[in-house]
């Protein structure tokens, strides 16, 4: 006879395209109980999810306005709201005083250390406090581009260099990512958002960071480079007419070095209109490893799977702030 499963109980905070879809694939688990949801859009406000997320029945969780649930009313919380720390500070705070294990989707999240420290200690402490832990993942960042590559070198001897490429097409991606990246702007209105940092793919720093953290290295410096990805001819794309010049997504890269020398090369680009889809690998030492998943990882469908079957945590991590590296590692629920 099988042993019981242990009912986790769930809320979501963040209840746009990707927190639905995670509660869609959390309400097809039979040991997880969505136990309430909150999202501040006043037009969301009161409804209930099950409408929401077209799953044909009414489920009697309704959204809310706020964070206001009851203390431990929850095993986890799972927050997909914004991208970065700042912003999602408050989020964790108001949880975290809850009781409540907190699993996001915070790119920034993934890796803070290096580029957010004093916030990274602030979730920390708060965290050991409430005896709780806070962890942020997904696809990118949070496994393909730094917790796989870290793998992949636990049979290395040495490593020279660490060379990673994700290139995907980002029609297949819901609306949120196609403008995070840029797709259908004008050329100047890239350029614009870019310098105006509300346009990048986020969590590519955190990557880097990630990867040397792993590897015990302190990286000297740390270049980033955000370019558009331009249609060179008018085109059809979908049931878009795009004109010459029109930005498709964007390509970004990172890299980091030791000394004068790049050790680190993190390149990702993601247009609406890319060809050539794949996810790839490439560690050079004594010996050189090379892995490619041609088509490459569906974002979002990875990025929900990753997060709910980030919930077998629960009662197996101590407490504090935890990135990928810090914790047992995540498998198929």
């Amino acid at each position: 006879m099988k042993p019981s499963k242990k009912q986790i109980k769930v809320l979501i905070v963040g209840f746009g395209p990707l927190g639905r879809q995670i509660y869609s694939d959390l309400k097809k688990k039979d040991n997880i109980e969505v136990v309430g949801v909150a999202d501040i859009s006043p037009e969301i406000s009161g409804k209930d999810c099950g409408d929401l997320c077209g799953i044909g029945v009414k489920t009697g969780i309704t959204v809310r306005a706020n964070i206001d649930f009851e203390k431990k009313s929850a095993d986890a919380a799972i927050i997909t709201s914004v991208s970065d720390v700042k912003s999602i500070y408050s989020q964790i705070e108001k949880v975290a005083n809850l009781g409540i294990n907190i699993i996001s989707t915070c790119e920034e999240l993934t890796y803070p250390w290096i580029n957010s420290p004093e916030l990274s200690q602030k979730i920390n402490s708060m965290a050991k406090n409430n005896s709780i832990f806070v962890l942020s993942t997904g696809v990118n960042p949070g496994f393909l581009m730094d917790f796989l590559p870290l793998v992949m070198t636990g049979v290395c001897k040495n490593i020279e260099s660490i060379g990673i490429k994700r290139y995907q097409n980002a029609i297949h991606r819901r609306l949120p990512f196609q403008k995070k990246i840029g797709a259908w702007l004008a050329k100047d209105e890239f350029e614009r958002k870019k310098n105006a940092g509300t346009l990048r793919h986020v969590g590519l720093l955190e990557s880097i960071q990630m990867i040397a953290a792993g590897l015990g290295w302190r990286l000297d410096r740390v270049e980033e480079e955000i370019l558009p990805v331009l249609a060179d001819i008018d085109m059809e794309i979908g049931d878009r007419n795009v004109k010459k010049g029109t930005a498709l997504g964007v390509r970004q890269l990172a890299k980091g070095y030791l000394a004068e020398k790049m050790v680190l090369s993190l390149d990702f680009k993601a247009s609406v209109n890319e060809k050539e889809t794949f996810d790839s690998i490439d560690i050079k030492g004594l010996q050189d490893i090379s892995l490619k998943v041609k088509g490459g990882i569906n974002g979002d469908v990875a990025t929900c799977a990753i997060v709910v079957n980030a919930l077998n945590l629960v009662g197996k991590v101590n407490p504090g702030l935890k990135t990928m590296i810090d914790i047992p590692v995540i498998t198929c629920m």
